[in-house]
């Protein structure tokens, strides 16, 4: 029997790559914590931190939207 293949939510995909860049990015904000770099360095980590955040958060309601539209 041949494997049925999934409709697959085309944010899906992109929402992973959104994860792994907003796990390396709260990694790299946290080195610099106990490195205790300069706050101008801090807040730059922080605001792309924060950005990837809202990113990711629209495309995980995004992807929720569609399930929910698919059912």
């Amino acid at each position: 029997m041949a494997k049925r293949k999934q409709s697959i939510n085309p944010y899906q995909k992109v929402l992973g790559e959104m994860e792994k860049k907003l796990n390396k990015s709260f990694q790299k904000m946290s080195k610099n914590m106990l490195k205790k770099t300069p706050l101008k360095t801090m807040q730059k980590d922080m605001h792309e931190l924060m950005l990837l955040l809202g990113e990711t958060n629209y495309l995980a309601k995004e992807c929720t939207r569609i399930k929910k539209k698919t059912k």
